[in-house]
């Protein structure tokens, strides 16, 4: 390369050294997909190489064959370690926990694989306490660990338990119990601050764990409340207990098929103000309005003001005034009680929607359906947007 070349390649590398803040993110920003391009930014300069890491290295995924390399990486660059926000840990591999230590800045934990011989140690508490999110999944704990694990986290916003089962006892002659009662110890802890949780998702959960969820004393009742395709008595049971505490409630259903089983009863939400039932991912939900009416029959708040319904649109989607009247029926009879009801339904599409179907806007349809001769007092909006591709869940 010549002298002048080289001359150039310096003064382009120290413009992107000093280059302001904000134009540093946009630009790491726009990469964060492309690890091939952040990894040859790390090596432009010095300047560079922290903020390349820490998009390279913000998700880590653990397991018994990957942990070695990165301790490795650890050893060599103790930084990296700061630059973990979200952990996919299987906790057979983790050996003790001794590895948190190094990564005192993760927020976002996912846990697998959690077996008897593991206990909760001063460095998952000290993980734990710093959380937004905790994800346990394909977990088998002994009575007392998922108990302390939750009493160690004070500040999540997320807790979300898959296929986690709870307590293992054994029956005579080593045989397995048919039943088993929650242990009344177990149902007394009461941590030194409640644990305050807005999103819950328990899928597929021993009667144990989701007793333990919705008969404990670990957690704090919350405003906002978030269910994400729980087992339909779980749910009902959290509702009954923490009923009149909630104003904001939103279910996330994950399959078609959730709006085939009964709604929860919501009459003990006193304080209801509003409820969202959003579909994740992207698809329709079938069967919505009947559901829907049967749902806002047992609202009985007098303070509800809004409904919105965030759904993908395909085959199942029903878009005739017939289906949709009885759901306006009820928001009608709402806003008499509370003085207006606002309705918002947004529904997502791809790019290829239109193709082998009408050619009428979809807005243009939603809105005949659902905005024209609504009943007095209920404002009802619909907004349409186009992904061109399916968001992820």
């Amino acid at each position: 390369m010549s002298t002048t070349g080289t001359f150039t390649t310096n003064m382009i590398i120290a413009a992107a050294a000093y280059a302001p803040l904000e134009i540093c993110i946009d630009i790491f920003d726009r990469l964060e997909d492309d690890r091939q391009t952040l990894q040859s930014c790390a090596l432009t300069c010095r300047a560079w190489l922290n903020a390349a890491r820490l998009y390279l290295f913000r998700t880590a995924k653990l397991n018994k064959e990957s942990i070695p390399g990165f301790r490795a990486i650890l050893s060599h660059a103790p930084a990296i370690g700061f630059c973990v926000r979200v952990l996919h840990l299987n906790a057979t591999a983790a050996q003790g926990f001794q590895l948190l230590r190094d990564l005192p800045n993760v927020k976002h934990l996912m846990l697998s694989g959690w077996i008897l011989r593991h206990e909760v140690d001063d460095n998952l508490a000290a993980c734990l306490n710093k959380l937004d999110t905790l994800e346990l999944n394909d977990c088998n704990f002994t009575a007392a660990e998922l108990p302390r694990i939750l009493s160690a986290c004070h500040g999540l916003s997320s807790l979300s338990l898959r296929d986690v089962t709870w307590p293992l006892l054994f029956g005579p002659r080593g045989r397995w119990p048919r039943f088993c009662d929650l242990s009344r110890d177990v149902l007394q802890i009461v941590p030194k601050s409640l644990l305050h949780v807005q999103n819950f998702s328990i899928i597929d959960c021993t009667m144990l764990v989701c007793e333990l969820i919705t008969r404990g004393k670990i957690f704090k009742q919350s405003p906002c409340l978030t269910l994400t395709h729980p087992e339909t008595g779980v749910m009902q049971r959290l509702l009954t207990r923490w009923g009149p505490s909630i104003k904001d409630l939103k279910f996330i259903f994950a399959d078609q098929r959730d709006t085939e089983k009964l709604p929860p009863d919501l009459d003990a939400l006193t304080e209801l103000v509003s409820l969202t039932i959003e579909r994740r991912p992207l698809g329709d939900i079938k069967g919505l309005p009947i559901w829907l009416t049967r749902a806002l029959k047992h609202v009985r708040s007098c303070d509800f003001r809004h409904l919105k319904v965030i759904t993908g649109v395909g085959w199942h989607l029903e878009t005739r005034r017939e289906h949709w009247q009885p759901v306006l029926d009820a928001l009608g009879d709402l806003a008499k009680r509370s003085g207006g009801v606002n309705f918002v339904f947004e529904a997502r599409h791809t790019s290829d929607y239109y193709r082998g179907r009408a050619s009428v806007p979809l807005k243009d349809l939603l809105e005949a359906t659902l905005v024209r001769e609504s009943p007095p007092g209920l404002t009802v909006e619909v907004v349409v947007h186009t992904d061109s591709k399916e968001p992820p869940p």
